[in-house]
């Protein structure tokens, strides 16, 4: 289930908008495995560097505590092409299961929407699969090499 913003997640908003960064902030509930949730994060296929969601993964509505030994959480992406990429996630908070999603240039290279899944493995026993969410990414004029026409100056 996806929530409105908990103090953490206000908290990193704040952070985003003094760097001038985009970024959303959700709460996933990893009980709700037969829906997919839509988050209306909006970003740009040319941001880069730029782009962040931050998560509160909750189970039946209380946090996932992240503090256990060798936790590694991970996003599995699927592209509007098709293409899974999978893109390690950053713990914020262990104690309340805030984790960030960094969303790199193959995360936004292609237009429409995307869908991923947060995978949560626990040493190498116990994996815990999130439901999927969805965000959109919007076409840009902008590539990585920029050119400066000389007439245009």
């Amino acid at each position: 289930m996806i929530k409105k913003l908990n103090k953490v997640s206000r908290e990193f908003m704040e952070v985003l908008d003094r760097n001038k960064v985009r970024g959303y902030a959700l709460t996933l509930d990893f009980e709700g495995l037969d829906k997919k949730f839509t988050s209306n994060a909006k970003f740009s296929q040319a941001d880069f560097n730029s782009s962040f969601i931050a998560i509160q993964l909750t189970m039946n509505e209380e946090a996932i505590n992240l503090e256990e030994e060798s936790i590694i959480i991970h996003a599995n992406i699927l592209k509007p092409n098709n293409k899974v990429i999978t893109n390690v996630c950053e713990v914020l908070d262990e104690a309340n299961g805030v984790i960030l999603l960094a969303l790199k240039t193959q995360s936004l290279d292609t237009v429409g929407d995307y869908e991923f899944e947060i995978v949560v493995n626990i040493g190498s026993t116990r994996k815990l699969v999130s439901p999927l969410v969805t965000y959109k990414t919007y076409p840009s004029f902008e590539s990585n090499v920029v050119e400066i026409s000389e007439d245009e100056v």
